[in-house]
């Protein structure tokens, strides 16, 4: 921790003690006082919704983050030295986990495709039977295996007479409520995994 700053805890909030002296000009532009520096430790997995983005995430998982003074609202993200970006912390949120985004990273390709091989539609009388799949390519160009997690959907009806079923959704975990499909894929380095659902 930087000694800059004596930090002391109330019952409704923290309080940080500058010690260092700051002259602020009063021209009516914002500046930066530093309050702490933490070096904290984090786990990184990578974050796809390639039905959305068919882009990568690193994402920084800090356990135990409640034993820091942080601040809910937005951060700049420096990762080995260079500037990534800006993300958000959300104290707020239950948990022992503190989530947020590092930034994409062009090193884990990911391609989401229409199977047309599994998609097909057929009509039996007043019924209509409308089947599709999917093909998601995950590509690790990185020198070393990584941890991927990939999540689709799938259509939740919201009438009774559409039925929705999930056929094939090779290895992932279905949240049935929300359609949400999730995979957690070891991609190894300089190597590339298919995976593929059907409903």
């Amino acid at each position: 921790v930087d000694s800059r700053s004596e930090v002391s805890k109330q019952l409704t909030n923290v309080v940080f003690e500058v010690e260092d002296a700051y002259s602020i000009p009063s021209n009516k532009k914002p500046y930066d006082v530093h309050l702490l520096n933490y070096s904290i430790p984090a786990d990184y997995t990578y974050y796809a919704a390639p039905k959305i983005r068919e882009e990568a995430y690193l994402i920084a998982n800090i356990s135990n983050w409640s034993d820091y003074d942080l601040l809910n609202g937005k951060v700049n993200i420096y990762f080995k030295g260079v500037y990534q970006g800006f993300s958000a912390i959300e104290t707020g949120e239950l948990g022992d986990t503190l989530s947020f985004s590092v930034g994409k990273d062009s090193d884990i390709l990911i391609q989401r495709i229409l199977d047309k091989e599994y998609s097909s539609k057929s009509f039996f009388g007043n019924y209509v039977r409308e089947q599709k799949g999917y093909s998601i390519s995950v590509r690790n160009n990185k020198p070393y295996p990584v941890r991927v997690i990939v999540e689709d959907q799938i259509p939740i009806s919201q009438r009774d007479n559409i039925k929705v079923e999930a056929y094939e959704i090779q290895g992932a975990v279905l949240d049935e409520d929300t359609g949400k499909v999730s995979w957690n894929l070891e991609a190894a380095s300089q190597n590339q995994r298919s995976i593929n659902f059907n409903y």
